[in-house]
């Protein structure tokens, strides 16, 4: 019987990474905005971005190459989660200086899938906890799933300091973050964590995600199901997806839907 699914959030609930979403908003707005209007600030976030996604990708490149192809798959993600965690706080750089009402403004646009809101909602009419664990912030899920109630939220965070304007305080980003989820063996304590605190048996979770973070954390609950994304499946990674396969306890969906299948397993 399954009492609670724990989902990952980019890509697996949304149709984009929400962090790409909201650093390309904040962009956006130095080139568009009165208030905000700044295209020198603009063009430095393009750059930094363009920079750290470049070096990004050269990283992948070489993890995903051939000469890493008779490599234990676990060497693969954790090398891949140290190249994650390394970029990731540049990245979220391009946040600074945004207030958290601003953000929450901009998390209410980031992309869901179809029909994503009625099958969360389908959920918890079967009395089925619902959890997330990702490493984008923890603002931009609350937000954008505001329609349904999380019973656990395992995410990233933001470090903001108050600025007065008047009697209001505002708060805005400093740049900085708190990384609590880094890599595939964060996501997998997370599970474990959930078990823990909502008294569930692991047999009795399922883990939802589409990337080599959410192998562990697949393995570890009661039902691991990965969803084939397209848009990460290359010939080169193809290789270490099946090794994964073989390795850990998991089974392919195609769609975020393919759960409900499972409800009853």
């Amino acid at each position: 019987m399954v009492r609670a699914i724990i989902f990952d959030y980019d890509e697996t609930l949304t149709t984009e990474n929400s962090i790409t979403f909201l650093v390309k908003w904040q962009i956006r707005r130095y080139f568009e905005s009165e208030k905000f209007f700044n295209p020198f600030k603009g063009f430095l976030y393009l750059v930094r971005i363009f920079f750290y996604g470049l070096r990004y990708e050269r990283h992948l490149r070489t993890l995903f190459s051939k000469k890493n192809h008779n490599k234990p798959i676990n060497f693969i993600i954790n090398k891949y989660g140290k190249y994650v965690s390394k970029y990731y706080p540049y990245i979220l750089r391009g946040l600074k200086s945004s207030t958290k009402s601003e953000l929450a403004k901009s998390s209410k646009l980031i992309p869901l899938k179809p029909k994503l809101k009625e099958f969360l909602l389908q959920l918890k009419n079967n009395n089925i906890l619902i959890g997330i664990c990702s490493m984008s912030i923890e603002i931009a899920v609350i937000t954008s799933l505001s329609f349904v109630k999380l019973d656990y939220v395992a995410c990233n965070n933001l470090i903001y300091f108050k600025k007065y304007i008047g009697k209001e305080s505002v708060s805005i980003t400093t740049g900085d973050s708190m990384l609590n989820i880094r890599d595939a063996h964060d996501k997998k304590n997370m599970v474990l964590h959930f078990s823990k605190i909502h008294n569930i048996p692991l047999n009795e979770i399922i883990y939802v995600g589409d990337d080599f973070h959410d192998f562990l954390a697949a393995d570890v609950s009661g039902l691991g199901l990965i969803i084939l994304n397209p848009k990460k499946l290359n010939r080169k990674n193809i290789v270490f997806y099946k090794k994964g396969k073989d390795h850990y306890n998991f089974k392919i969906i195609r769609n975020i839907t393919d759960v409900l299948r499972y409800l009853n397993t």
